[in-house]
């Protein structure tokens, strides 16, 4: 952060800003091995709409729909407090919703690490490009529990919705999705999400092969939304090593993202 906070000084000498904006939207433009993220929007759309032309703007394209084929049977190590909490939730749960699950990567590799009951159905929602991969894949590894869809409102009557690192891709809050829901799930497990102190705003991320809307949610807002739907917060980590660096705004860069688990009360 000190970094930033340097380049944020020589940004804002004359002359000296429009020369490094000018580098700094060439690299994000062309890179293609870098998580680089770039502006501050205050809405999805508007940073959709700022997106450099040279590549698609969605995960809903074959070439991010084959990432992550390498990690299906590995874990991380900010996996290990969603790994502890689905352990200790052992027998409170028979269906899992997993958001931006992308091809079932984290049902595959937990799977080595949990006892999956037989009766177990872990469902991910993802966008059509990523599923209908990732039904290719489960048909090829024998995955019966494992199914796919588009559609937000099938985690209606889900026991656990899970989310690792997809939230911030969506335009809408978690609040907002689980709003019109009628039987909501007893548990919430959130990994790998950027939350800040600053108001909620969105960037524009660069994974290499799109461009892709970026949201870092306040966090007094993140958990306020929840607790107004009824749920409580049982646990919060850190995620260090995961961080978003917005290059010319370093108050709106998080060092280190966020986990929860939310419960339901009854």
């Amino acid at each position: 952060m000190r970094t930033q906070h340097l380049l944020a000084k020589l940004h804002r000498l004359p002359g000296l800003g429009a020369a490094l904006e000018w580098r700094y939207e060439r690299l994000f433009e062309k890179a293609d091995n870098l998580q680089l993220f770039r502006g501050v929007y205050p809405s999805y759309a508007q940073a959709l709409a700022s997106a450099p032309k040279t590549k698609p703007t969605s995960y809903d394209q074959p070439e991010p729909a084959a990432l992550y084929r390498d990690r299906l049977d590995s874990i991380v190590h900010t996996d290990y407090p969603i790994l502890y909490w689905l352990g200790r939730l052992s027998g409170q749960y028979q269906s899992v919703f997993d958001i931006g699950g992308h091809i079932g990567v984290k049902y595959y590799a937990f799977r080595k690490y949990l006892d999956y009951p037989p009766e177990l159905r872990w469902r991910v929602c993802d966008v059509p490009a990523v599923t209908q991969a990732g039904e290719e894949v489960a048909s090829e590894r024998g995955a019966q529990g494992l199914s796919f869809t588009n559609d937000f409102a099938d985690m209606n009557g889900t026991d656990l919705l899970l989310a690792m690192g997809s939230l911030q891709y969506l335009e809408h809050s978690l609040g907002e999705l689980l709003r019109p829901v009628a039987n909501k799930p007893r548990h919430i497990l959130i990994n790998t999400t950027p939350i800040g102190e600053s108001p909620t705003f969105y960037t524009l991320n660069s994974i290499g092969v799109a461009f892709c809307p970026y949201r870092v949610a306040n966090k007094q807002e993140f958990v306020s939304e929840l607790t107004a739907l009824g749920y409580t917060c049982i646990d919060e980590w850190q995620n260090h090593g995961k961080n978003t660096i917005v290059p010319f705004a370093p108050e709106r860069s998080v060092e280190h993202y966020t986990g929860f688990y939310f419960r339901l009360q009854s």
